[in-house]
């Protein structure tokens, strides 16, 4: 493991020099070209634009490059939290983090590739901190008033991260860093577009040995201090892109992403209280592989056919121990999980100005995943418990018809009205367990088949050139995935085929304008009915399940700002308030099941300046969250936080930046989830060159 590691630092390394040799060799060319407005590969956008390729729905929010990089957010997790109604949302034992949007969780809310669904088949969810945002050129962020061209399960939004599209005959950039707990990283990215056709191309690589832990952290039986046990992570990727533009508007490109990771599995650190996870995991493996092909076609000048084809697959090894030694297997849960997960579908989208003040577009989906899975040893008898299970399958279709209308009723007043049909079909699923289901152990759960309309309108006023008012009710579905319905989590919960789909009406006010040219204000209200809602349920002796909980409501309002104060010294701020009931609880004096994951209050801002010193500037940022319910218990709350990021950064030349910084300066211990503390104070350094 260690030489592939080496293996991948150098392919980095070499990577890099050569994008610095070619860039000195070219750059009296490059310094020719006129730059265009953007690096965006705009194939992999879906939200509809007008003829200026202005984006129509002002209620998507985007993370730049550019704050990717200024922020040093550099995992995808870290990226999105910067903005309002992004919320961090640790998930215990599996050391991930993932987001909610406005306390809607990741499998509601699907995460996309340059348009292509990447989420994990089986439950639909990602472990974010998995992708690296080095060669990304925006990440696009919609909430409740997600376009229906995203296809279905977009019942709490979705997240599309949107690739580089190379502009110039030439152009690279990379990186190098290092930190506290032996993290360092290695990146490069190198492009060239010959009008014809073009090719982008990056390497990454990210190694972290351990997290510490904070000094303000109290040592336990389960985890000490200094650092943090099983925290370690790895990962590479390689990904290129191959486009051809043979004429004005016409576009055809093949893309592929292939990575893999390694990462540990901190233990609960409280060794004693009620629903206490006592398991201990790591994953040897987290391998992901996307091809897709994009292409666009224009019919004349008003008319125009979009076409996307994907296979993406994962494997997954997850190795099981006994304690927080991680030195003796679990062979009662089977020692090692294999997942072994493909996903194979397309989009067909087309679109048409013909009819005056409308932009008409249509999309269909298709979508089968199937997920493969076995563990190393059955859980079964005395006399076969050492031999391997045979590989159990679970698969389903989904399919989604969308139209979307963008209508111009006046230069300043427009509607975008959509409306789609989902479908979603299961086709198979099986486990194997002779312990449970007899001598020959197989057994065949009842799937079905659900369906559901989707209508949402948005109303849009500009009051200016910089004020805009807006309106919008979405009605959204969320299906429940395989893993909702069917997981038995190595005998920890109790499988439910009869799931419902989850329903929510989403209801969104905003307002956003520039004041004084250097004052720029928005703000979000929001409000969500949600009928049927699924969530994991803790019940009697310890066993949890999946259930339809009833009615949630969902309020809040975003608050957003940025103050250039001078030209030197800028400041920005956004605030996040929600408010999660659960209404059946209320109503019929059910057993209260508490809502989990999303702190109440949510405050991110910073500070900016730009010193005398030439070529020197100074970053400080600071979050707060407040207390949540942790779903590592479902009873436990985490407490408040608040964490202090410092930067300095120094441009030697156009391009070329030296950076040092601290995160978590106060060294404060805080979690996302109970039992599962963040890093304590780290520091960091990072050498970056773009040309």
């Amino acid at each position: 493991m260690r030489k592939r590691c080496i293996k991948q630092v150098v392919i980095v390394f070499v990577l890099t020099l050569s994008c610095l040799f070619f860039a000195f060799h070219h750059l009296s060319i490059a310094a020719d070209e006129t730059k265009k407005d953007t690096n965006v590969f705009t194939l992999g956008e879906i939200e509809v634009k007008d003829n200026a390729e202005v984006n129509k729905n002002i209620t998507v929010e985007k993370v730049t490059s550019e704050e990717m990089k200024e922020f040093n957010r550099d995992r995808l997790t870290d990226a999105l939290d910067l903005l309002p109604g992004v919320t961090i949302s640790g998930t215990q034992q599996r050391n991930e983090q993932t987001i909610t949007i406005r306390g809607f969780g990741r499998s509601r809310v699907p995460v996309f590739l340059d348009g292509i669904p990447i989420y994990v088949p089986v439950d639909r969810t990602l472990d974010y901190n998995r992708f690296t945002t080095f060669d990304l050129s925006e990440i696009v962020v919609s909430k409740g008033f997600a376009s229906v061209l995203y296809g279905p399960n977009t019942m709490g939004g979705a997240v599309n991260m949107v690739t580089k599209r190379p502009s110039k005959p030439f152009e690279a950039s990379a990186g190098v860093g290092y930190g506290t707990g032996n993290t360092y990283y290695g990146y490069a990215n190198v492009g060239t577009n010959q009008k014809k056709w073009y090719l982008q191309a990056g390497a990454s690589y990210f190694n972290r040995d351990f997290s510490p832990m904070s000094n303000d952290y109290t040592p336990t039986t389960r985890q000490g201090g200094g650092e943090r046990i099983q925290s370690y992570s790895k990962d590479d990727k390689v990904s290129f892109k191959i486009g051809l533009t043979p004429a004005e508007g016409h576009e055809y490109a093949f893309g592929f992403s292939t990575q893999h990771g390694e990462k540990g599995g901190p233990p609960d650190t409280r060794p004693y209280g009620p629903n206490i996870v006592n398991m201990f995991w790591n994953w040897p493996k987290w391998d992901k592989t996307s091809y897709y092909l994009a292409s666009n076609t224009p019919l004349g000048d008003k008319s125009y056919v979009k076409a996307r084809l994907y296979y993406d697959k994962l494997e997954n090894w997850l190795d099981m121990f006994t304690s927080n030694t991680y030195d003796t297997y679990n062979t009662r849960q089977g020692e090692r999980s294999y997942y072994d997960d493909a996903s194979v579908g397309g989009t067909i989208e087309a679109g048409t100005t013909l009819i005056p003040r409308n932009n008409i577009k249509a999309a269909f989906h298709y979508k089968r995943d199937t997920h493969d899975e076995r563990n190393r040893m059955g859980r079964t008898t005395i006399a076969n418990r050492y031999q391997p299970e045979p590989w159990q399958r679970t698969s389903d279709r989904t399919m989604s018809v969308g139209v979307e209308d963008t209508i111009d009723i006046t230069k300043k007043f427009y509607a975008i009205a959509g409306a789609s049909y989902d479908r979603n079909d299961g086709l198979r699923s099986t486990e194997w367990n002779p312990a449970n289901y007899g001598a020959l152990g197989w057994h065949h759960f009842k799937t079905g088949s659900e369906s559901a309309w989707n209508p949402q309108l948005g109303l849009f006023y500009l009051l200016s050139e910089t004020g805009k008012l807006h309106v919008s009710v979405a009605k959204k579905t969320n299906f429940p995935s395989m893993k909702d319905k069917f997981s038995g989590g190595f005998g920890t919960r109790l499988e439910n085929p009869y799931l419902k789909p989850e329903k929510a009406t989403n209801y969104e006010a905003g307002y956003e304008d520039v004041f004084l040219k250097r004052i720029r204000f928005k703000t979000n209200v929001f409000y969500n009915d949600i009928s049927d809602a699924i969530q994991n349920v803790t019940l009697a002796g310890g066993l949890t399940q999946n259930q339809n909980i009833g009615e949630v409501k969902q309020e809040g309002i975003e608050l957003e700002g940025v103050f250039s104060i001078t030209d030197s010294l800028e400041s920005g701020a956004n605030y996040t308030y929600l408010n999660r009931t659960n209404e059946t609880a209320k109503k019929y004096s059910a057993t209260y099941v508490r809502l989990t994951d999303v702190p109440a209050h949510k405050v991110f801002g910073y500070v900016k300046y730009a010193t005398p010193l030439k070529g020197l500037s100074m970053l400080g940022s600071v979050e707060y969250g407040s207390s949540r319910t942790s779903s590592s218990d479902g009873m436990y709350d985490t407490g408040p936080f608040a964490r202090v990021n410092m930067k300095a950064s120094y441009k030697i030349k156009e391009g070329f930046v030296v950076e040092a910084g601290v995160d978590n300066m106060l060294d404060r211990n805080y979690e996302y989830s109970a039992g599962y503390p963040e890093p304590g104070r780290t520091y960091f350094t990072n050498l970056k060159y773009k040309f």
